[in-house]
């Protein structure tokens, strides 16, 4: 037994932890939960619920602290602890549920589903009323079985949860919106779209009840973003709405409004749209602006969705200032680095500006030769780009060499391009044909196996294209029978368009 006043402190300690974390004075905590370490080191013998609640307390600091090592140790300690359960269930249920979600983090996944499991088999045993209790332990089970890659059982445990939440708490609590938001991402994952819809609807009623306006235009957010992948025109409405709600309620720029613009530029790029994207997207970074730091991943992502898109629409001035501005941005994201520098080699091609180009595409190729993907179709196509830039300069003795590592590349991806393949062939055969040292049997054997390749595309116009080069070249060589051949296909391409 320990005396009185020695369990008086422990309790004083205790007491004091809990009012320095509460208050945020977290080194004065520390100093208290080591002087509460070394009581309980001294007196070992202290076995009864003063030991039990020191040990709750210095685990539930310690998981505040990230120290999983110490707050695992002082969890476990506390469970071993009989008894408890009737005399502090509350405390027991809080131990139970901070430890299976720090196990959950190391990725222990069986021995948090084992203690989540253990606290239902105890709640049962002590008769356990609260309904919210359970929700958190069918909760935590659901995340579980998510991080197991096993969505079944995830989602149904998680709407047992969100039963039990919606039976304890109000229906505008932030836990409800959570879990909704939990479940309805599983189901877009599970391509679910229409049970994930209806749980945000849900929740819109509730937030449209209670004139709750940026709950509402969040929660309408969502819901576009699910229309995303089954009306478009729902989708483009929804989000509209939302954002009108926004600038009502926000007297100045807001994440939410640049979230906004951000998905209907991602729907009207999906859409094909791509002048609309660009100025909704130029909307958004103009909200970012205020409140994110410049080198933030969505304002470098945006810088790059511009530039790059600018690119498809022929505004080479607008795509290489916002791809430079994006570039200076991108230190901490290699991979959006790489599209950055190639797209600026593109920008720079089209503006004849070739060392600059060279440039840009020689970074790319090295940031790719880091990663470890010099065989992979992004190092052939780079390839390809600085071919293309030294033919458009007459340098063919070179360009047939980029031209040529390309197709070996591309003739060992699997699965391959047959088409870009063949494309290749031809502009290496064109290399062969008018370089210097010409090689005229080499041209003819590419012109030929490129074109075997093209003529399986579905793009006709790409194969009449194809076509008529072949009898060009054939009708330059004087080989009237090869030039008969291809003649043939071409009419047979008009007879079959015509029909």
């Amino acid at each position: 037994m320990i005396t009185k006043e020695l369990r008086e402190h422990i309790l004083s300690v205790r007491e004091k932890i809990n009012r320095h974390v509460n208050g945020q004075e977290y080194e004065l905590a520390r100093e208290d939960v080591q002087e509460l370490e070394s009581i309980l080191e001294v007196n070992d013998e202290i076995r009864d619920d003063v030991h039990f609640l020191s040990l709750h307390t210095m685990a539930a600091f310690y998981k505040r602290d990230k120290n999983y090592t110490k707050s695992v140790h002082y969890s476990k300690q506390a469970l071993h602890i009989k008894g408890m359960e009737n005399e502090y269930p509350g405390f027991v249920i809080d131990t139970f549920l901070d430890y299976a979600e720090l196990e959950r983090e190391q990725k222990h996944l069986p021995k948090a589903m084992e203690l989540v499991n253990e606290l239902l088999d105890m709640l049962k045993s002590i008769n356990w009323q609260d309904m919210y209790t359970y929700g958190m332990a069918y909760s935590s089970l659901g995340k579980v079985y998510l991080d197991e890659k096993n969505d079944d059982f995830g989602v149904r445990y998680l709407e047992q949860a969100l039963n039990y939440f919606r039976k304890s708490v109000n229906k505008k609590d932030l836990i409800i919106g959570q879990t909704t938001a939990l479940i309805s991402d599983v189901y877009i994952r599970m391509k679910d779209y229409n049970k994930a819809l209806s749980l945000y609807q849900q929740l819109l009623e509730t937030n449209q009840q209670s004139e709750d306006k940026v709950s509402e235009g969040k929660t309408l957010l969502k819901i576009g973003e699910i229309y995303f992948y089954i009306d478009a025109k729902k989708a483009r409405r929804t989000i509209t709405q939302a954002l009108k709600l926004f600038e009502d309620v926000y007297e100045d720029k807001h994440i939410d409004i640049a979230k906004g613009n951000l998905l209907l530029g991602e729907l009207d790029e999906t859409m094909g749209g791509i002048p609309r994207a660009i100025k909704y997207y130029k909307r958004s970074l103009d909200q970012m602006d205020s409140f994110y730091k410049e080198n933030h991943f969505l304002i470098v992502y945006v810088y790059s969705k511009i530039g790059t898109l600018s690119i498809t629409i022929n505004e080479w001035d607008q795509a290489e200032h916002n791809l430079e501005k994006g570039l200076d941005l991108s230190d901490g994201f290699p991979k959006m680095k790489l599209q950055f520098f190639h797209a600026l080699g593109k920008v720079y091609s089209e503006k004849e500006l070739y060392e600059q180009a060279f440039s840009f595409f020689q970074d790319s190729l090295q940031e790719l030769a880091k990663d470890g993907r010099k065989q992979s179709k992004g190092y052939a196509d780079t390839l390809q780009d600085i071919g293309f830039n030294l033919r458009n300069q007459d340098k063919l003795e070179e360009a047939y060499v980029y031209f040529q590592e390309a197709l070996t590349i591309h003739e060992q991806l699997q699965p391959g391009f047959p088409e870009e393949s063949g494309m290749i062939c031809m502009r290496l055969a064109y290399c062969y044909e008018n370089k210097e040292d010409n090689d005229l049997q080499k041209a003819a054997f590419y012109y030929e196996k490129g074109f075997k390749q093209i003529e399986k595309m579905p793009d006709q116009e790409m194969v009449q294209e194809a076509l008529a080069g072949m009898i060009e070249f054939f009708t330059r060589m004087d080989n009237p029978k090869k030039k008969r051949k291809y003649e043939d296909k071409f009419v047979k391409l008009q007879r079959a368009k015509s029909k």
